[in-house]
């Protein structure tokens, strides 16, 4: 249990990090703060309402349910990405770092 939460913990992280960064990269300078403000408190508000419903859920299915609502949610996520990589809307983070 111990490794399967550090390395949900290290996932969890590294995908919050990468995504913030592409955020910021991604937005005008003029909203950036404001904009991160906004992703900031919609994950919270997310995760805090996953929370509270992931307990009815665990005690009436499982984990096998948990993941499934999980499922649920996460795949409009991904194909919103997707979608979005294509058409262009997300922008490569210029290049940083030595020689750059």
């Amino acid at each position: 249990m111990s490794v399967a939460l550090t390395t949900l913990g290290l996932g969890w992280s590294a995908c919050l990090i990468g995504g913030s960064s592409l955020l910021n990269a991604s937005a005008p300078e003029e909203i950036r703060v404001p904009l991160q403000g906004a992703n900031d408190m919609l994950m919270n508000f997310g995760a805090a309402a996953m929370a509270a419903v992931a307990g009815p859920i665990l005690a009436a299915g499982g984990f096998f349910w948990v993941n499934m609502v999980a499922l649920l949610v996460l795949t409009p996520m991904v194909v919103l990405g997707l979608r979005a990589k294509r058409a262009g809307l997300l922008r490569q983070a210029p290049a940083s770092g030595p020689g750059h």
